[in-house]
């Protein structure tokens, strides 16, 4: 007769699930994914409200006129990380057992480990075999790439410091990193695609609250896998231009960048970027903290700063400023 050892766990509704500072926080399928300092990230679920729950437990939205009390309960808990959880991202991955596509979060620790993870059931699904160094990476932004037959696509991480990591998805495999040419941190980026889709765009904006238009063939960066440098016809362009690869064909990104920053459109062409207009900031300093594009017009973003809101459009390549609000 052989001992079968059932760990059991019952949920207090009331009480915090962890004592650890909440770092990160955002909303997924069917519930919210906070990260903590102590590196562990909590799913936690909605569910209808029971009985005799403790007041203050539950919150109430409304259904077709009615009140519907809902309980948010503890799922899952993801470790993986060994330091504080500095962004959660949202995306998707296709999986023909889920109507075709599943649910999932990356998560970034200020080490720079990088690890994706299942909506669902909290899985881990990939994780990074090397951090992300020289950066406290505080943004992401996923740009789906046409005309993959791998079905990978590309996650572009930056933040506090010199660099911007593009990485595959969802194998988060390293594909590029990007040594910004110049010496200011990236607050908020976001990519576009261009309507003939034949370039994408890359926005970014900086602490001293210039915004940059930046553009670059997808597909190429995809291909710059660093498992098959050596016979990629992508390096061999790029060696041309004095920016090939490293000696020893490592197991690293290849660092890349722009010799220098042309402050006009039509910027440097060296490089995997190459910058088409940046806006310098007029007038007093707001750093811009996220860039929301307009999904009915993709030629306008929204630059946010905590007081002002800026409304800009590319014309021509290059960037025009429409309206700005300014908080009271």
């Amino acid at each position: 007769m052989s001992q079968l050892n059932v760990k059991v766990a019952v949920w207090n509704p009331s009480a915090s699930s962890t004592n650890s500072r909440a770092t990160a926080v955002t909303a997924c399928e069917d519930g919210v994914a906070v990260g903590h300092a102590d590196g562990k990230i909590w799913l936690y679920g909605f569910s209808p409200a029971q009985a005799g729950t403790a007041p203050g437990t539950a919150g109430n939205c409304k259904r077709g006129g009615d009140r519907l009390a809902l309980d948010i309960r503890p799922k899952c808990l993801l470790g993986a990380h060994h330091s504080a959880i500095s962004l959660l991202h949202l995306g998707q991955i296709s999986s023909p057992a889920n109507d075709g596509s599943e649910g999932t979060i990356a998560s970034v620790s200020e080490d720079g480990d990088v690890v994706l993870w299942g909506v669902s059931d909290g899985r881990c699904i990939a994780h990074t075999r090397t951090p992300l160094y020289n950066i406290r990476p505080t943004l992401a932004c996923l740009q789906t790439v046409d005309y993959q037959s791998a079905a990978e696509d590309l996650l572009f991480v930056g933040g506090e410091g010199p660099m911007v990591y593009v990485l595959s998805y969802p194998s988060l495999d390293p594909v590029y990193e990007w040594t910004l040419p110049h010496s200011e941190w990236v607050t908020a980026l976001a990519v576009r695609k261009r309507r003939d889709h034949f370039r994408s765009e890359l926005i970014t904006c900086t602490s001293d609250g210039a915004v940059r238009l930046w553009s670059f063939d997808e597909f190429a960066l995809a291909q710059q896998d660093v498992f098959s440098r050596a016979g990629s016809p992508v390096l061999g362009s790029a060696a041309d231009n004095g920016l090939g690869a490293n000696g020893n064909g490592g197991s690293r990104a290849e660092s890349i960048s722009s010799d220098t920053e042309a402050e006009s459109s039509g910027g440097p062409r060296g490089g995997m970027f190459c910058l088409e207009s940046t806006f310098p900031q007029q007038g007093e300093t707001h750093v811009i903290s996220s860039v929301v594009v307009n999904p009915f017009n993709d030629d306008e973003f929204l630059a946010v700063s905590p007081t002002v809101v800026r409304l800009f459009a590319s014309r021509d390549s290059n960037l025009h400023e429409l309206l700005r609000w300014k908080a009271q």
